[in-house]
Order: structure tokens, then C-alpha cells, then sequence
């Protein structure tokens, strides 16, 4: 299957179109949840538009898309928005997905921004370097697992940092900017061989 059309549908359920080789996705108005990995896999699928109506969003809905680029969102919708085709909830406190972009080598999470999802980066190969902003509190589960980084700035505010967030043998430079930052997370990058 490489379109299809989904008419009347509510629900698009777990794993509804896993491994499929969809390369254009039109999800109708009427749907207003997509599941757990509905559409883990489809490697082909270059760019998503979320409608109006989506109001809920499973966990590894869109993982391993591989030349995912892009997600947009219908400016009219009440739980979520995209900005440079980044997912994020709707006041943009959380981002929930950053596809793999080749263009996107570095990326500074914005100053909204208080909770990294989990697996919200996973497979950024092309990654190298992120930055955190001071409010930033949270980091999840496997948020940056697979990607590419070398270089992380660590936000001041974070207390929170989840089971393989980073890809540890990866990492070569850290840079804190709070001590207390540094003392409680430095264990996370004991292969880096900058930390500062």
C-alpha cells in the first residue's frame, strides 16, 4: 500500500499501519487518536499533517519513518502544533517528536520547552549537537537514543533525566551551566572526554 485514505475512521489503533509502505498518509478529521506505533516503520512517508481533530498521540507512533521530515499540524488544533516541523504539545512545554532531518546537525530546544518526550529524538542519526534551555526540566526515557550527538549543553533546570536518554559512547563534549547541574549529571558522560 503506498496511499490510502482513511474516511469515517475515529480511532487509527496500536500498530495499525506497522511496517507498511504508505508513502502518502491523508488523516481525515473524524480521527481523533493515533496509537502506540501506528505508523512504526513506514520508512517511505516523508511529511505528516496532523488535522484539527487529533487530540491524543501514542508513543512511538511515527518511529523509524526514516525520511520523515516533516509534521504539521492544522493551526486550529487544541492540543498540539508544530514549528519547523517539530511536533510539540500545544502551549510547546513539551516536545513530543524531532524527525531525522539531514539538514539538522544542531538543534537548540526552545525556551518553552520543560519536558523532552520519551523517544521524542530517537534515530537522529544526523544529530550532532543539541542545546537546552534554563527551564528545561525533564528529559525522558530513550529521548535522544540512536542519534548521532557528540555535543550536549545542559540546561540549569533539569532534574530529571530518564533510562538511555543519551547515547552515551557517543557523547564528547558537555557543557553544564550550574554546578549543581554538573555534580548530579556528569555521571551520565563518563566517555566524553570534555566536560566543562
Amino acid at each position: 500500500i503506498s496511499q490510502i485514505e482513511l474516511a469515517n475512521v475515529r480511532t487509527i489503533g496500536n500498530a495499525a499501519f506497522i511496517y507498511s509502505r504508505l508513502q502518502t498518509l491523508t488523516i481525515p478529521d473524524s480521527v481523533t487518536r493515533l496509537g502506540s506505533s501506528a505508523f512504526a516503520n513506514c520508512e517511505y512517508i516523508t511529511s505528516i499533517t496532523i488535522p484539527v481533530s487529533i487530540t491524543s498521540i501514542g508513543v512511538e507512533t511515527f518511529d523509524y519513518c526514516k525520511d520523515l521530515t516533516t509534521i504539521n499540524v492544522n493551526s486550529n488544533n487544541t492540543k498540539f502544533t508544530s514549528v519547523d516541523g517539530v511536533l510539540f504539545n500545544k502551549d510547546k512545554t513539551s516536545l513530543i517528536l524531532c524527525p531525522n532531518v539531514k539538514e539538522r546537525t544542531s538543534y537548540s530546544v526552545p525556551s518553552t520547552v520543560k519536558k523532552i518526550e520519551e523517544r521524542a529524538f530517537y534515530g537522529c542519526g544526523y544529530l550532532k549537537s543539541v542545546s537546552f534551555p534554563a527551564g528545561l526540566q525533564e528529559i525522558a526515557d530513550d529521548a535522544f537514543k540512536g542519534c548521532g550527538l557528540t555535543t550536549v549543553a545542559m540546561g540549569e533546570g533539569i532534574n530529571k533525566v530518564g533510562l538511555n536518554a543519551f547515547p552515551y559512547d557517543k557523547i564528547q563534549s558537555v557543557r553544564f551551566y550550574s554546578v549543581a547541574s554538573k555534580n548530579k549529571y556528569k555521571n551520565l558522560f563518563t566517555g566524553a572526554k570534555e566536560i566543562v
